[in-house]
Order: structure tokens, then C-alpha cells, then sequence
């Protein structure tokens, strides 16, 4: 598809945030209390576009590698976590739901080695925007480690980088980039959980079922989805998976691939806006609909951090 670099980082910044607002209401609901509320399919429109600690935590990670740039200093990883700390240490994240291992790690100055949870991954998509010398991958791995220090959370944030570096590049089909980014599992980050839970997500796209729900149950080894279950996403390679498998399964279409993956019984708002930052990269900003772009928060202030991202892309891979 003839898109833009410009409009595909854009796509992955909006699209985060958008699949975030959507999720968000819903993030710790039963997938049959959610029905209940807003009937079938679920949720599919920003009640506030309000957004949660994944998009705000995101555009930290975005200012982070800008900051790095701008200033010329030497670990771009430093810059990220003092990025972190400041959101920490201000108001902006009341209401937002942070997560309590983000919130401890960033606040110790120290790695909580054991966990995997989600918020790690939820986070790294602009590191795949900026490219980075090609180190994307690596890089994410070491954005998501600043929190959380389980192997399979390096290997999923491995993953999304290398997935959003290659859609933003301009790799013919969100399938390539798949395949291309499986890669980074083959040869650096050998994590099981995290290969089975994105292998899982493409077998499932290829061959849906007619219930997602049904397939969203089979990502991951970790949580429990059904109808009245805690559900699933709340940790690092179940949140990509699940996203990733939306975005496949409804690869042209940006509205419907985030929709599934925030009505589930799961981390709506984490699994959502990674759909959304995975389908935003392939689809770029003119695939989501205005209504969404027009509603979602801090719109403005997420496409000028892609810009920035983008020039950051250009300048690193000469």
C-alpha cells in the first residue's frame, strides 16, 4: 500500500491511544458484563476518549527517544526511564489505572525481575516508529526491562518493536511483517511463551472461528477467557497476542480490529491499544475514522511526537 512513513508513525501514535480510550470503560469488566452494558459487539465507540497509563507511559517512551536525540547524551534508555519518573512523580496519572508493578519499579529505581505483566509491552510501540539504527527490537526488549524483568516480557517487546519498525518501513503486508519480525524470537529472544502466543494469534487469524472470544481463549497459556472469566491479556505475551490477532484477523480494517480486542473478559485497554498501534502502523491515520481521531485525547500531541519519531527514523537509517 502506497502510505507514507509520516502517516504510518502517526497511525501507530493515534491508533495506540484510540484502542486505549476504547478499552479503557471496559478494562475490568466480564466480557458478558460488557454485553449486558452496551449489547453485541460490545463497545465500539469512545464514551470519552479519554485515555489510560498505556497511552500516557507511551508518549513517555516517545519523549524519552526524542529527548535522546535532542540532547545528544549517550543512553537513550536513561532518557526513557527519566521520562518515567517525572510522569510518576506528577498528577497525570490519576485516574488512569497505572499498573502496580510500573509504578514500584519506576518509583525504586529498580526492575521487578520476576513479573511479565503487560506493562512492559503497552508501551514500546514508538521505539519500532524511531528505528534506532536498526535496534529497535533490542531497544523495546530494554524499555520494557526498566519495569519488567521476566525473559518473556523482553521477548514480547522485543517482538511489537520489531513488528512496528517493519509496518512503519513499509513492508508490503502486515503478513511479511509478521513473519519478518518472527525472527527476533528465532534468533535473540528465544522466549516459548512468547512464540507460541504470536504463532497462536497468526493460526487463529488465518483460520478464525466464528466466536473470537473462542480463539482469544486459545493465545497464551497464562489466563482464562470466557463469557464470566477474570479473562486474559494481563500479562506481556497474551496482551500481544491477542492484539496481534486482532490486527490479523482484520487486517484492512482498523474499527473492527480493535473492537475485538478490547470486548473480552481481559486487559481490554492494553490488548486494544496494541491492535490499534499494530493496525495504525499497517493502515496509517487515514485508515482510523475520523470520529475516533477527532474524539481520542492528547490527538495533537500524538501526532507531533510521531513527526518527531519520523525525523528521528530518517536521521538513523542512513
Amino acid at each position: 500500500m502506497d502510505i507514507s512513513i509520516r502517516d504510518r508513525a502517526r497511525g501507530v501514535m493515534v491508533g495506540l491511544a484510540v484502542g486505549d480510550a476504547l478499552g479503557a470503560p471496559v478494562e475490568f469488566m466480564t466480557y458478558a458484563a460488557i454485553v449486558e452494558r452496551y449489547g453485541l459487539p460490545g463497545i465500539t465507540e469512545l464514551r470519552s476518549g479519554k485515555v489510560t497509563d498505556d497511552t500516557q507511559m507511551s508518549m513517555c517512551t516517545a519523549g524519552g527517544i526524542i529527548d535522546w536525540d535532542e540532547f545528544g547524551r549517550d543512553d537513550v534508555i536513561e532518557c526513557i526511564s527519566m521520562r518515567y519518573k517525572h510522569w510518576e512523580e506528577s498528577d497525570e496519572w490519576y485516574g488512569r489505572a497505572p499498573g502496580g508493578t510500573c509504578m514500584a519499579a519506576i518509583s525504586s529505581g529498580r526492575t521487578v525481575p520476576e513479573s511479565k505483566g503487560c506493562g512492559g509491552v503497552m508501551r514500546v510501540a514508538p521505539v519500532g516508529i524511531a528505528h534506532l539504527y536498526g535496534k529497535a527490537a533490542v531497544v523495546a526488549a530494554q524499555v520494557g526491562h526498566i519495569t519488567h524483568g521476566h525473559p518473556t516480557s523482553d521477548a514480547s517487546c522485543a517482538y511489537l518493536g520489531a513488528l512496528i519498525d517493519h509496518l512503519v518501513g513499509g513492508v508490503d503486508s502486515i503478513w511479511d511483517a509478521f513473519s519478518i519480525a518472527i525472527g527476533v524470537l528465532a534468533d535473540d529472544y528465544p522466549d516459548p511463551d512468547t512464540f507460541d502466543a504470536v504463532t497462536q494469534a497468526a493460526l487463529f487469524a488465518k483460520v478464525p472461528n466464528h466466536n473470537p472470544l473462542l480463539d482469544i481463549a486459545e493465545i497464551g497459556n497464562v489466563g482464562t477467557e470466557a463469557p464470566h472469566a477474570h479473562g486474559k491479556g494481563w500479562v506481556a505475551e497474551e496482551a500481544l497476542g491477542i492484539g496481534l490477532y486482532a490486527s490479523l484477523l482484520h487486517s484492512e480494517d482498523f474499527e473492527s480490529a480493535i473492537i475485538t480486542a478490547a470486548n473480552i473478559s481481559g486487559d481490554s485497554d492494553s490488548t486494544a491499544s496494541i491492535a490499534g498501534a499494530i493496525s495504525g502502523a499497517y493502515l496509517g491515520m487515514d485508515g482510523i475514522p475520523e470520529r475516533f481521531v477527532e474524539r481520542v485525547e492528547y490527538r495533537d500531541e500524538l501526532i507531533s511526537l510521531a513527526d518527531e519519531l519520523v525525523d528521528i527514523r530518517e536521521r538513523t537509517t542512513r
